[in-house]
């Protein structure tokens, strides 16, 4: 019976003790659990009274009035983290972020290509340049070039020609209109026969005809040329195909026979 009653004892105050455990792990998570709820309110009410705009509350009035188990002392550290504001509107500004490609406006690009194969050797525009017109962009170093310059050459002494044939032309007309004038003046006192005041005529239109077919052989010469253009490449850096594409830019035109 004793024995009994011993253990039975033991089994007791081991329980007691448990339910004591149990009891102040249950106490301590309502302290928490009140703790956290006190925190709440106190945030809610500042901010309340943030947003009506209010009086200003004196901060050590309100710890006199406040019983201490209404109130809670939060560490300095734990008050930094809350903050008050009251909330209004704003704008704010709303950007997009597009992938996107800066060209030429392709409508007014103009594309000009090798007329002939040859190295860079000379660049007058670069990338980004602004460019007149008749201004040379650049020149080729070809074996064609010798070609090219006798025809140029062969041109330039069909110009001269023509313009002289012009000049002679134009002179021969002049003493044609000179002569139709006089032969006029003397026909009509009858100095002359009527024969040779037509014969006047007749070498006048002549030599009109004369100057018109000189001045259109001028005209002829002067439409024919060349072109020599070039790419925003280095001087002497790569030798260009006939045909390949050497300049894309807003070009109207170049200045020929170059």
């Amino acid at each position: 019976m004793h024995v009994t009653t011993g253990t039975r004892s033991s089994q007791v105050s081991k329980t007691a003790t448990e339910t004591d455990r149990a009891s102040h792990r249950t106490r301590k998570r309502i302290a928490w659990t009140a703790g956290l709820i006190a925190i709440s309110i106190a945030v809610v009410v500042a901010f309340t009274i943030s947003s009506r705009g209010g009086d200003k509350v004196d901060p050590g009035a309100t710890a006199k009035d406040a019983s201490p188990g209404d109130s809670i002392v939060l560490a300095p550290e734990q008050a930094s983290s809350v903050h008050a504001d009251t909330a209004k509107a704003v704008d704010l500004p709303v950007r997009t972020a597009v992938p996107g490609k800066v060209d030429f406006n392709g409508n007014r690009v103009t594309p000009l290509f090798a007329q002939f194969a040859g190295r860079v050797v000379r660049l007058d525009a670069e990338a980004g340049m602004s460019v007149r017109q008749g201004q040379v962009l650049g020149m080729l170093d070809s074996p064609d070039v010798v070609g090219i310059q006798t025809e140029y050459q062969h041109a330039q002494a069909e110009y001269q020609q023509a313009l002289a044939a012009e000049r002679t032309a134009r002179s021969s007309l002049d003493l044609a209109v000179r002569t139709r004038e006089r032969a006029a003046r003397l026909a009509e006192v009858e100095a002359i026969p009527q024969r040779e005041l037509q014969e006047a005529q007749v070498a006048e239109a002549h030599a009109t005809d004369e100057l018109q077919r000189a001045q259109s052989a001028v005209t002829a010469v002067q439409s024919a040329g060349s072109v020599v253009v070039k790419s925003g490449l280095r001087e002497g850096e790569r030798i260009v195909v006939q045909g390949s594409l050497l300049l894309s830019r807003q070009v109207a035109e170049t200045r020929g026979g170059q």
